[in-house]
């Protein structure tokens, strides 16, 4: 194994983690031996991505752990439960997100404070309650997904392109700070 990606005691919080990307950054850090907290808001998405990444890995390496990313104080229970299992936390991978089709003009104001509060404010959430669990490992990082949206404007997908450009300043501040 390359010693760069070597993951071996790691243990790290996956959001949106039971199809495509999130999937893939599941196996990729159990491949890379971490164990990985499989989180989406179905139980038995996360259930069936766990047993699935366990027998692969022939090992106790995914533990699933459902909550819904709309929701704060789910959020704040999730996290707590997630470094709780393997009492500890070294990498937060933040991949949960929603969209929503059309222009900015075009778009319910509801609709788009939605798409900013799940994208952007819930990810501080989900950061900043996972923060002290990081900093006890040593050598804590937290991960967010952007999307090619948040570099250049898209009138298809305004909302979520101004919410993943807000996502990628948070990171900027975390690190930061």
């Amino acid at each position: 194994m390359n010693p760069m990606f070597d993951m071996t005691g790691r243990v790290a919080l996956v959001t949106g983690a039971t199809r495509g990307i999130g999937r893939c950054i599941v196996e990729q850090y159990v491949q890379h031996g971490a164990r990985v907290v499989v989180n989406s808001r179905k139980p038995a998405d996360c259930e069936a991505v766990a047993e699935a990444v366990n027998r692969d890995a022939g090992r106790d390496a995914a533990w699933p752990c459902a909550f819904d990313f709309s929701d704060q104080a789910a959020i704040e229970d999730g996290a707590d439960r997630a470094v709780a299992h393997w009492d500890r936390l070294d990498t937060l991978g933040g991949n949960a997100y929603v969209t929503a089709l059309g222009t900015e003009g075009e778009l319910d104001p509801a609709v788009f404070v939605d798409v900013l509060r799940i994208n952007v404010v819930n990810n501080a959430i989900l950061a900043n309650r996972a923060l002290p669990a990081l900093r006890a490992s040593g050598e804590g990082v937290v991960i967010f997904i952007g999307s090619a949206s948040g570099l250049a404007p898209s009138p298809a997908v305004a909302a979520y392109g101004i919410s993943k450009r807000a996502l990628m300043h948070m990171m900027q501040n975390l690190a930061v700070e």
